[in-house]
């Protein structure tokens, strides 16, 4: 049929024709092998044991439901490409992390602290994934690493609702836990997204397209959920640096054509203050689950909305990533490729912040802000 039939818009080459037989043969929500999941264990032992000379102690895989679950130290590494998309969740304790710590850096345990947990666990999670990336190539997957989130805190709850199977597959050091989380999804594209992949400028931008589709979709979605008016403070640039909040809800979607993350970091008295609106809850009432519920569906909302509007601009974007943390007093770092600003939102004498950065080269060079916003004098904070 006409709607299988692409055109090479290029050369005939090996990659398009890949791409046509994959889109053709891979059908949304393919189960992976066993072996895949095997090979994966045995590349999160390896890392670990090479960098700490610590032995992980597998447990029985599970294939689970996404559930919300307490931590202390928890990594998130997403993944995309060929039509395969998902994320490596890492959930441990503060002492694993300081023990490897001691072992990784030769520092004392006193001379720890939570910035340097955060390197510490993030570049763990780094190679886990690139491991995990090599064991998936084996079996002919080409997967590209795009963002990553690092949370650490005395006690908090991180929620997943990401599409996708999950599966579980804990390890054990001394009766610690060091549990790792996969979750995937496999989806087609129409043959006309072949037809143009690998188009576009070449260049890196921040398309104020995009930048205009979230402003739009936060002043239309936040409102009606916060029951309040909201107006935008001035953008500045968001660094690869630690940072503290309360809470911290992210989306991440992706394609060949790039990534794309919306980050929302509410504080509890502002969560409380709607609770007693909405609700008429009290402060001390509310929980880290309550206000994971009600951000992971606010933000669920503003991505729906701007994926609508990305479209509208020729972006097919992929549902990735979707999960919130929340607690009192969270240390956190987001990372990742592109250009990526921060964005002060205020709601009566509460402020929260909207992160949101662009990864594509799809956009031309007529349609990138960024210059635009270096070229502001608060824009690259100290």
């Amino acid at each position: 049929p006409k709607s299988k039939i692409g055109k090479s818009k290029k050369k005939f080459t090996q990659a398009f024709i890949y791409n046509c037989v994959r889109n053709l043969l891979t059908p949304p929500g393919l189960r992976l092998d066993v072996r895949y999941i095997k090979s994966i264990v045995i590349s999160v032992g390896e890392v670990v044991t090479s960098n700490t000379q610590v032995t992980l102690t597998p447990e029985p895989i599970q294939e689970v439901k996404a559930k919300e679950e307490p931590e202390e130290v928890c990594t998130v590494s997403a993944f995309f490409g060929d039509g395969f998309l998902g994320s490596i969740k890492i959930g441990t304790t503060k002492e694993i992390m300081e023990e490897f710590a001691t072992k990784m850096l030769f520092c004392e345990k006193e001379d720890i602290t939570p910035e340097l947990l955060i390197d510490l666990a993030g570049e763990i999670s780094n190679q886990i994934l690139g491991a995990v990336r090599n064991s998936l190539g084996e079996f002919g997957w080409s997967l590209d690493m795009s963002m990553q989130a690092v949370v650490i805190g005395d006690s908090f709850l991180n929620a997943s609702t990401s599409n996708g199977r999950y599966y579980y597959l804990p390890f054990v050091y001394n009766d610690i836990k060091f549990d790792v989380n996969l979750c995937y999804n496999s989806y087609q594209t129409s043959i006309h997204e072949i037809e143009e992949e690998g188009g576009g400028s070449g260049q890196s931008s921040l398309d104020v397209r995009l930048v205009d589709a979230i402003t739009d979709s936060c002043a239309k979605i936040l409102p009606s959920n916060i029951q309040s008016s909201i107006r935008y403070g001035n953008v500045y640039k968001h660094n690869a640096d630690p940072f503290k909040v309360e809470s911290m809800h992210l989306f991440h979607a992706g394609s060949w054509q790039g990534g794309i993350l919306i980050g929302l970091t509410p504080p509890l008295d502002l969560t409380a203050d709607i609770m007693k609106k909405t609700m008429g809850m009290e402060k001390e009432d509310v929980e880290d689950s309550m206000v994971n519920d009600f951000w992971g569906e606010v933000i669920n909302q503003v991505a729906g909305d701007f994926l609508k509007a990305a479209k509208q601009e020729g972006y097919t974007l992929q549902r990735i990533y979707h999960g919130s943390f929340s607690g009192k007093a969270l240390n956190c770092l987001v990372k990742n490729p592109g250009f990526y600003f921060r964005q002060p939102i205020y709601v009566e004498e509460f402020e929260l912040e909207l992160i949101f950065g662009v990864n594509s080269t799809f956009a031309e060079a007529f349609f990138d802000i960024w210059p635009y916003f270096n070229g502001l004098s608060d824009f690259k904070r100290a």
